[in-house]
């Protein structure tokens, strides 16, 4: 559990009005923080054709940093006692002994 977290219960009463689209000044807000590509989408979809310019890519991880983030470092570790079981010799791509 999270520190700091405290759990609420679920009000199964609880009513919104909430209008279809409701969400999305909040998400293109949001978008102009990241990547653009919800702004791209909707530009897209306004002018009917793709538009003279590159899709907004999305930078997953920064190349000098991928070896120390802990994900990266979680993800390894697993694999590490996957392949100390010898259970998971298929998913390292290790074929045993020739």
């Amino acid at each position: 559990m999270l520190r700091g977290y405290a759990p609420r219960k679920i009000d199964p009463n609880l009513k919104r009005d909430l209008m279809h689209g409701w969400m999305i000044p909040y998400l293109l807000a949001m978008d102009e923080l990241a990547d653009g590509r919800w702004d791209y989408w909707c530009r897209t979809i306004q002018d009917g054709a793709l538009l003279d310019e590159p899709i907004p890519q999305v930078e997953w991880y920064n190349e000098g940093l991928v070896a120390q983030s802990p994900a990266r470092r979680h993800i390894e570790e697993c694999l590490d006692l996957v392949a100390n079981t010898g259970t998971g010799a298929g998913w390292a791509g290790h074929h045993g002994p020739t």
